[in-house]
């Protein structure tokens, strides 16, 4: 049957007028939600009841249209404030399934994976594990093994905390006076985590010392946690604490700050400052100088002649000067200094310490996410 049949419903067109959404059956004024109002509704706290939280922004408000303005609308608001909220801390199942499809992909390379309290996997292919042997195998035990960490942001969902070593038994191979290339950088492990966590990193170190140890006794002076190591990295992760649970003996491990990071900090703090590209020049060879002092005393040496000469840190404003008192000297003299460097077995302290390599790694990470649509996971 080819029969067109038209339906007109018939209704109370007066009921409806012209509304924030088009329509509305009811007539009371419409003020988008301000930034005060959705801060009082996260400050309140998302366990609380919407109606609770509705009577108590409401009733404090004087009446009018200020009073309307910084009103909650009602108990729908308040519970889309508290769902949002709480997305912000749930895993996507987009997430998920990323990970899970990398796990697949290279069977045993996800040493450790879980979702609570935060999401963190601990990531080690089995190559890698063969060529850390070699290196535990083959090089000196008592020759300090110099590793880096680092954390990279950009990459989605996730920060990425790579460690790893330049190759100690690979070579430096020089073409010119020009072209050096140094050791070939080996990523022992990755984490990815979704917060900054102590805990997090602490069970990262846990899990990837423990991968690379399986092959050896608990006493073997081979293995990574019998091994000295120095970790070159910035300060989040300068705690030795961090190391408790991977290296149960503290004399099996120190740290060390990278001289690259302490001279980035204070061009950062002179930017802040308004000070120039010269200022900061002459403030990078003047703190390069104190960095590479082989002695407390010719240290402080050092220092009161950029004092009483009026140079850098003292010519500056007490802002910079107090900065550089109570903050950046204390890193350089824990963890930074070349007499410090020595006395912890740094080879050739005086030239300094830097994560460059860790950093170059997280560098391609994140140019390999941007090349993407998706997330790392």
């Amino acid at each position: 049957d080819n029969t067109t049949v038209i339906i007109q419903y018939y209704g109370q067109a007066n009921v409806i007028h012209r509304g924030p959404h088009l329509t509305s059956t009811r007539n009371d004024p419409f003020f988008t939600g301000t930034p005060t109002v959705v801060d009082k509704i996260t400050a309140i706290g998302l366990t609380a009841q919407p109606q609770a939280v509705v009577h108590e922004i409401n009733s404090t408000l004087p009446a009018g249209t200020l009073g309307a303005t910084l009103a909650v609308r009602g108990r729908d608001q308040v519970k889309y404030q508290q769902r949002k909220i709480r997305d912000e801390f749930r895993i996507r199942s987009d997430t998920l399934k990323n990970l899970s499809a990398v796990f697949q992909e290279v069977p045993g390379f996800a040493l450790d994976f879980r979702l609570q309290p935060t999401l963190q996997a601990t990531l080690m292919a089995e190559e890698t594990k063969e060529e850390i042997h070699k290196i535990l195998d083959n090089i000196p035990i008592d020759q300090p093994l110099l590793t880096q960490m680092d954390t990279t942001f950009g990459l989605g969902d996730f920060f990425a905390t790579p460690h790893g070593c330049q190759h100690p038994l690979l070579e430096r191979k020089t073409l010119s006076t020009s072209q050096v290339y140094p050791e070939p950088f080996i990523i022992w492990g990755l984490e990815l985590h979704e917060r900054k966590l102590q805990s997090d990193h602490k069970r990262f170190l846990y899990n990837m010392t423990e991968a690379i140890d399986v092959k050896y006794a608990r006493d073997d002076p081979k293995s990574f946690a019998n091994r000295y190591v120095i970790t070159i990295t910035d300060a989040e992760f300068q705690n030795e604490d961090l190391w408790s649970f991977a290296k149960p003996n503290p004399d099996t491990i120190a740290t060390a700050a990278c001289w690259l990071h302490l001279r980035q900090n204070l061009e950062h703090k002179l930017r802040e400052g308004g000070y120039n590209q010269a200022n900061i020049s002459e403030a990078d060879v003047d703190l390069k100088w104190l960095l590479s002092s082989t002695s407390e005393e010719e240290y402080e040496n050092r220092k009161e002649r950029l004092k009483t000469a009026g140079n850098t840190f003292w010519k500056y404003d007490d802002d910079m000067v107090q900065y550089f008192e109570t903050k950046l000297e204390k890193h350089i003299k824990e963890k930074g200094v070349a007499y410090y460097l020595q006395s912890i077995g740094v080879p050739n302290p005086e030239a300094g310490v830097t994560s460059n390599a860790v950093e170059s790694f997280n560098q391609l990470l994140k140019k390999q996410a941007s090349n993407q649509k998706h997330n790392i996971a």
